[in-house]
C-alpha cells in the first residue's frame, strides 16, 4: 500500500454528500462527506501518466500479500479505465505541449525511480494538482497572483517536507521569487525534477489556464468511462457508510494514530479509481477556507483509493493466517502432543487411555491436551452412553495446516489466496 501523503488542498465537485446518519449524530464531530464523483481532472492526469503503475511489475512487488492471479483480476477494469481515458483525452492534452511536458516525463519514469528512499526529494505533478484543486473549482477564474502564491506555498511545503520530514507545515519558509525556488532545490537530487520545479514556478500561469480549459472535456469522458468500474465504485460506497467521521476511517485503515487530533474539522472524502491502492490525506489551512467555515478552523480532506480498505483487509487476513500457521506448528512441534495427535487421529481416546498408552500422568497429557485444543487441533467429543469425555483429533485443521505448509515450496503465481 503506498504512504499517506499529506497535502494542502480542497476538494473539488459540486455534489457531496454526509456519511454517518443524521446532523444530530455527528453534530459536535467534523462530518465525513463524500463526493459523488471522482477529481475527474486529477483522474485524466494520472490514467495519462499511470502506465508504469498498472502495465509495470513494480507495485505487484508491494506488501498486499495477493497471489498473480489475484493481481490480475484486481486491476483488470482499472486497466480498461484507463485505456478508455487515454483513448479519449490523449488528443485534448496534446493541444497543451507545455502541460504535457509533466505528464509525459511522469509517464516515462523508469520504476527504479519509484524505489527511491522517502526522504528524497522529488516532484510529483499530482501533488500540484492538490493545491490548486480550489482554484480550479472556482466559477471565476482567479487572478493571476493567486496562482502564484499557491504555486509558491507548494513548493514551500514541499521543502519544508523534504528538509526536516516535517507533519505540519505551518512554519515553511516562504518561496518569494526564483532565487527561493532554486536555494530550496539545492537538495533535490534529480536534475529532471529541478527543471520540472523551475518550470512549473515560472509558467504556472499558463499550466494553470491549461488545466482549467481541461477540466470539462476530462469530466466528460469519465463519467463515459465511470462504468467499466461502477461496481468498485458502488462497493466502496457502501464501505464508506460504515463511517461517520474521519477518525474513524483513518482508525480503520491503522495508518495513522489521530487520537490528539480533536476531528471537529469536516472531512472531505474523493474516491480515487486511477489511483485505486493509494490514499492522501491532506488539509486547507490559513485564510483561504470555504464559505461557512470559521476564520480559525481548518477543513481536512481525503482523496481514497477505492480498493484501500479491501487490500488492508486481505493483508490483515494473510497476517493473521500466518499467526495461526505459526501457533499451530508451535502446538505440534513438542514430541508428546504430536504423539497425542497420531493416537487421536486413528480414533478419540478419553483422558485415561492416553495416559496409559504415553506412561505419563493424567494431569501431564491433560497439559498437552488443552494446548492442542486451544489451537482447534483436538477437539471433545461427549459419549452419553459411557458418561466419559473423548479427545479426537480434528482433520480439517490438520488439513489446513498441511496445504499452508505446502505451498511455502510453490511459485509465487501458483499460490492460492
Amino acid at each position: 500500500m503506498d504512504r499517506i501523503d499529506k497535502r494542502e488542498g480542497q476538494p473539488s465537485g459540486e455534489r457531496k454528500r454526509k456519511l454517518g446518519g443524521n446532523e444530530a449524530q455527528t453534530a459536535g464531530k467534523g462530518r465525513l462527506i463524500l463526493g459523488e464523483e471522482p477529481d475527474w481532472l486529477m483522474e485524466a492526469v494520472g490514467c495519462l501518466s499511470a502506465s508504469y503503475m498498472l502495465d509495470g511489475e513494480g507495485w505487484k512487488k508491494g506488501k498486499e500479500a495477493l497471489s498473480e492471479a489475484e493481481k490480475k483480476e484486481l486491476i483488470a477494469p482499472y486497466i480498461r479505465y484507463r485505456d478508455s481515458m487515454r483513448w479519449e483525452l490523449k488528443p485534448a492534452f496534446a493541444k497543451y505541449p507545455l502541460l504535457m511536458n509533466f505528464i509525459e516525463t511522469e509517464a516515462k519514469k523508469p520504476e527504479s525511480l519509484e524505489e527511491r528512499s522517502e526522504e528524497d526529494p522529488c516532484f510529483h505533478f499530482d501533488g500540484y494538482l492538490m493545491y490548486v484543486r480550489r482554484l480550479l473549482a472556482e466559477q471565476e477564474r482567479p487572478a493571476d497572483e493567486q496562482i502564484r502564491a499557491c504555486t509558491a506555498r507548494f513548493f514551500a511545503d514541499a521543502f519544508e517536507e523534504s528538509r526536516s520530514g516535517a507533519k505540519a507545515f505551518d512554519d515553511a519558509p516562504p518561496v518569494r521569487d526564483l532565487s527561493d525556488l532554486l536555494a530550496g532545490l539545492e537538495e533535490w537530487k534529480s536534475d529532471t525534477d529541478r527543471y520540472r520545479a523551475v518550470l512549473l514556478y515560472t509558467q504556472c500561469i499558463e499550466i494553470f489556464d491549461a488545466l482549467r480549459t481541461l477540466r470539462e472535456p476530462c469530466a466528460q469522458a469519465g463519467r463515459r468511462a465511470l462504468p467499466l468500474v461502477q461496481d468498485r465504485m458502488e462497493r466502496f460506497r457502501r464501505e464508506m457508510e460504515a463511517f461517520d467521521c474521519a477518525h474513524s476511517l483513518l482508525s480503520a485503515t491503522g495508518y495513522v494514530d489521530w487520537s490528539d487530533w480533536d476531528g471537529q474539522a469536516d472531512t472531505y472524502l474523493t474516491p480515487g479509481i486511477i489511483g485505486f491502492n493509494t490514499m492522501r490525506f491532506h488539509f486547507t489551512v490559513e485564510q483561504e477556507l470555504p464559505e461557512g467555515v470559521p476564520e480559525d478552523g481548518i477543513t481536512a480532506a481525503i482523496d481514497m483509493g477505492l480498493e484501500v480498505l479491501p487490500l488492508i483487509a486481505e493483508l490483515r487476513g494473510k497476517q493473521e493466517n500466518d499467526r495461526e500457521l505459526l501457533a499451530g506448528l508451535k502446538a505440534i512441534s513438542d514430541p508428546t502432543r504430536l504423539k497425542i495427535l497420531r493416537i487421536l487421529a486413528r480414533e478419540p481416546r478419553y483422558l485415561q487411555e492416553l495416559s496409559r498408552e504415553l506412561s505419563l500422568t493424567p494431569a501431564t497429557v491433560s497439559h498437552h491436551l488443552n494446548v492442542l485444543i486451544d489451537e482447534k487441533l483436538v477437539t471433545l467429543q461427549l459419549t452419553t452412553g459411557k458418561k466419559r469425555v473423548y479427545y479426537r483429533a480434528e482433520p480439517e485443521k490438520l488439513a489446513w495446516l498441511g496445504r499452508q505448509v505446502s505451498r511455502l515450496g510453490q511459485p509465487a503465481q501458483q499460490k492460492e489466496g
